[in-house]
């Protein structure tokens, strides 16, 4: 009988092992999809994982937890390098956490996993997102960035049939809309990252196969050495007016441009503020954006038109670092915008007298509808003015309240691009 007892312990301890994963826990590796493996465990006393993703390689990977546990004090560690756990603020859960993806230049087989708060199990997501040739592995390589810095040209930009070689294209029924607003935000990834095609595939994977999205959620993403990839698939429409999946839930009217990397205490790179500024001016100019102003949104009453991600919900994107700049980049995209439709000219509307010590009067072509007329400073700073309608094609600007010096005037009619001309106040 005690032998009996003996022989069944040390089979039940044979199967055991022979049933756990490469990964040391009593669980397997499931396949998902050719891109997607995943992986439940149990917490353990020291709060630490050996992670393998089996015989698959691994170029990123998230993990989800559960009831009220937190990501507080957790990392992924490999080959030396250590990556705090991000949380997701936007993941749709009805129960627990996902943190963003811990993405790798270079595929994995392990990782150690440091994970000290769950006391439920928990489930590691392996995302594979293949490998490019290497000759396309650092975007630098592939082409230059910007056409004409400084211009409202549409600046160059990685198509999705080069970025997502080798992955399955998304197929839905795409929705578009018109643009009012231009929402940055940061991806949260490492800043040591250099492969951005890489970045690229993984966030794509992350958004269609973890999130469940259709697709990627933004319009573009702008990697820190400046090069830009183009999102979301437009399918049959153009790329700036698909609707995209990043501005909590509330998308219309909106264009949603990433910043690559982490920016909450990083400095972006120029290169990177350099290539959003040139995405913007081409959009503003496109669409005769005023991107000085606001107007209001289902999130914000009064959402600016150039916004961050946190003016719209509760979240800390797109990172201190990138909004503390917002301000600054509105007036650099100004700036280009009047260089680009030489303010100096204004060829339909007519206002008088200039230099003036009191009220402007303007004139209007015959048949012509005026939207609005805005008064800037020459360091970019938008004055309100009240405007008076003064009889058919004629209005009274009131800017006798205004502190004497040089400004530019704004007209805008109804289906033209913005009109401009300096104004002397005394």
């Amino acid at each position: 009988m005690m032998r009996f007892c003996v022989l069944f312990v040390v089979l039940l301890v044979a199967g055991s092992l022979s049933a756990q994963s490469p990964a040391g826990n009593n669980s397997r590796v499931l396949e998902v999809s050719p891109e997607l493996s995943v992986q439940e465990l149990t917490p353990n006393d020291q709060g630490e994982y050996e992670l393998s993703s089996g015989e698959k390689y691994f170029t990123s990977l998230v993990v989800k937890i559960s009831g009220t546990d937190t990501f507080e004090n957790s990392s992924v560690a490999t080959d030396g390098s250590i990556y705090p756990l991000e949380l997701d603020e936007h993941a749709d859960l009805d129960r627990g956490l996902q943190s963003l993806p811990v993405i790798f230049d270079f595929p994995r087989q392990s990782a150690r996993l440091l994970l000290p708060n769950v006391s439920e199990s928990f489930s590691v997501y392996y995302i594979n997102a293949g490998e490019l040739p290497s000759s396309a592995r650092t975007a630098g390589e592939l082409k230059p960035l910007i056409k004409t810095p400084g211009s409202c040209e549409e600046p160059e930009s990685v198509d999705q049939s080069e970025w997502r070689k080798g992955l399955s294209a998304p197929s839905y029924s795409r929705s578009y809309t018109e643009t009012e607003h231009l929402i940055v935000h940061h991806s949260a990834t490492s800043n040591s990252l250099t492969d951005y095609y890489n970045v690229v595939r993984n966030i794509y994977i992350y958004h269609t196969q973890v999130n469940g999205w259709s697709d990627i959620g933004y319009n573009y993403l702008v990697a820190p050495d400046g090069t830009i990839f183009n999102g979301r698939d437009p399918g049959d429409g153009e790329q700036d007016l698909v609707l995209g999946a990043h501005f909590c839930g509330k998308n219309s009217t909106t264009m949603g441009v990433c910043m690559m990397g982490d920016y909450s205490s990083t400095e972006p790179k120029e290169e990177a503020i350099s290539a959003l500024e040139a995405l913007l001016t081409w959009k503003a100019s496109k669409d005769m954006l005023d991107v000085l102003g606001s107007s209001p949104h289902p999130l914000n009453g009064d959402l600016n038109t150039i916004a961050g991600h946190r003016q719209g919900c509760a979240t800390q994107c797109p990172g201190d670092k990138v909004f503390e700049k917002l301000e600054t980049i509105r007036q650099d995209v100004f700036a280009t915008l009047q260089a680009c439709s030489d303010p100096l000219v204004v060829s339909t509307v007519t206002f008088y007298p200039n230099p003036s010590e009191g009220d402007v009067l303007i004139e209007l072509p015959e048949e012509t509808e005026l939207e609005a007329v805005d008064l800037v400073t020459m360091n970019g700073q938008k004055q309100s003015i009240g405007l008076i309608n003064e009889g058919l094609n004629g209005y009274r600007a009131v800017t006798s309240f205004l502190q004497p010096g040089v400004y530019v005037m704004m007209f805008k009619l109804k289906n033209e691009l913005p009109q401009y001309k300096k104004i002397i106040l005394r």
